[in-house]
């Protein structure tokens, strides 16, 4: 078991972590056609939990394979939760939340949150539509993490902070290809920092160095007292 908590980013909002109990967490596991990851799917460890935040491609990702090549358990919206079980995961292994549920799984501790997007995909011949989510998690007596998918800026966000005091920020600051669009610009971005009194803050979703570059130029103005750490895929960090 790792004597700190280790955090590997594999690229646009995908994360693993590894708690001190040794519990395997992975978030919107896209890597299976990202260009910024570089790490496969078949090169993973089988994980214990997977948070899934919506159902576009980039963030729900490879869950399903992953959830056929392990014994995971998976938190998300009822959308991806119903596309899993529609495709043969067994329904003690998924876990249904929307805003406000909390969830217990070993040494993690769930919340999910709010997020201001929208939870559509495509499953078989269906088109499903749903609520996305962003979670703040706890691993042990170690900080607790905001990660909120994709979200544009809303004032609740300062609220959350206030209630559950996450320390570590997650954070979407740009579009994940050329083609998609912009949630959390790199100064909302830097905002959400502020308001949370984060310490430390990870800049996410991004597909050029610029987007990362001006939200630590912003933090460095709103949230002077956040550390802005850059990760590249295939990176790890004890956050």
């Amino acid at each position: 078991m790792p004597t700190k908590r280790q955090v590997t980013y594999m690229g646009n909002s995908g994360f693993e972590i590894v708690s001190r109990a040794g519990t395997r967490i992975i978030i919107d596991p896209y890597i299976t056609g990202n260009i910024t990851s570089t790490i496969k799917v078949d090169q993973l460890t089988p994980p214990d939990l997977v948070l899934v935040t919506h159902g576009a491609r980039d963030h729900m990702g490879d869950t399903l394979e992953i959830c056929k090549r392990s014994k995971c358990t998976v938190i998300s919206e009822p959308a991806v939760i119903q596309h899993l079980r529609n495709n043969g995961i067994p329904n003690e292994r998924l876990r249904s939340a929307v805003w406000g549920f909390v969830h217990e799984f070993k040494d993690v501790h769930v919340r999910v949150v709010q997020s201001q997007h929208i939870s559509r995909f495509q499953s078989g011949n269906d088109m499903l539509t749903g609520m996305s989510v962003g979670f703040i998690f706890s691993t042990g007596n170690d900080p607790a993490f905001y990660h909120p998918g994709d979200t544009s800026i809303f004032s609740d966000i300062r609220l959350f902070g206030e209630l559950y005091h996450p320390q570590v920020g997650l954070i979407p600051v740009g579009n994940a290809t050329p083609q998609s669009g912009t949630e959390l610009w790199p100064r909302e971005a830097a905002l959400v920092c502020k308001w949370m009194h984060l310490k430390v803050a990870v800049p996410t979703h991004f597909c050029t160095p610029d987007k990362p570059r001006d939200f630590k130029k912003w933090v460095k103005e709103e949230s002077p007292e956040t550390k802005v750490i850059v990760m590249k895929s295939g990176d790890v960090a004890n956050l």
